[in-house]
């Protein structure tokens, strides 16, 4: 939180609850891909009946929470990609040594597209380890 919204949300409360209902909150956040403080900011302000502008007042922090089992796939993913640049590598060397030029060509067109998808890979992962965007509604 930058220290702007720090001064216009100054009024902080702290709430005790027993393991189950931080259990209960945390699964509900997450469900929606709230922090806990954002989801029961979002109950209060709405239990609240606030105006609209006041409810809008802060924008909750979500966060992106991706099954291991798909960053997973993913990285294996891009180790196939790999994997397939090299096979393609070595048949578009074959293919130049024995003369067949048309389809060495076509090879390394195959290859800077596969180097494109490696690269796409990649910066798909880092965006998804960074990606986090304000929801509209907390509840």
């Amino acid at each position: 939180m930058r220290g702007t919204e720090r001064r216009r949300m100054s009024n902080a409360i702290l709430v005790r609850l027993t393991p189950e209902a931080g259990a209960a909150v945390e699964a509900h956040a997450t469900a929606r891909g709230l922090s806990r403080a954002a989801w029961l900011r979002g109950l209060a302000v709405s239990a609240a009946r606030l105006s609209p502008a006041e409810r809008r007042s802060s924008k909750p922090v979500v966060r992106l929470v991706l099954p291991r089992e798909d960053v997973a796939a993913l990285a294996q993913l891009i180790g196939v990609v790999g994997k397939t640049c090299g096979a393609t590598i070595q048949l578009a060397k074959g293919l130049r040594e024995l003369g067949i030029g048309e389809l060495h060509s076509e090879a390394e067109a195959v290859l800077r597209d596969l180097r494109a998808s490696q690269r796409a890979l990649v910066r798909l992962i880092e965006r998804l380890r960074g990606a986090a965007s304000p929801a509209e509604d907390a509840t």
